[in-house]
């Protein structure tokens, strides 16, 4: 019979899974420094960190439905929002832009979209919302 794995196995599994990329994009020393930032510059990189961070957190809390869904669009969020600030991408957003994107990311993390059917309502809503941009 296979061991059942405990929540503490699972986090530091995904402590070592994350702390070589996170570890080269702070020293830049470290070979292969870019990895983090190219995962966090892109929706679909957010959508898997996003899936990687949020499982550990749904079974330490037991989140179902609706609530592990409203907590992994609020994760998306955060994180497209911290890539900003890292200056890894999405500098040009405001403030609802986060919002959007990091709940469409958040659907596509969930299973709800694909991620190339979030880029494409993101970018119609976006060229609505923002027309001079969009050109």
């Amino acid at each position: 019979m296979a061991k059942q794995e405990s929540f503490k196995d699972k986090v530091i599994g995904l402590f070592i899974m994350l702390a070589p990329p996170i570890a080269a994009a702070f020293f830049p020393e470290i070979e292969d420094g870019g990895g983090l930032p190219v995962m966090a510059a892109t929706l679909t990189g957010i959508a898997t960190l996003t899936v990687l961070i949020s499982e550990p957190i749904k079974i330490k809390w037991n989140l179902e439905g609706w609530g592990a869904r409203i907590m992994s669009w609020v994760l998306a969020t955060a994180l497209i929002f911290l890539s900003s600030l890292a200056g890894w991408a999405f500098e040009a957003y405001e403030w609802y832009m986060y919002i959007i994107s990091g709940v469409g990311v958040g659907l596509a993390a969930n299973g709800v979209f694909t991620i190339e059917q979030v880029k494409a309502a993101l970018n119609t809503l976006y060229s609505i919302l923002k027309p001079e941009q969009s050109e």
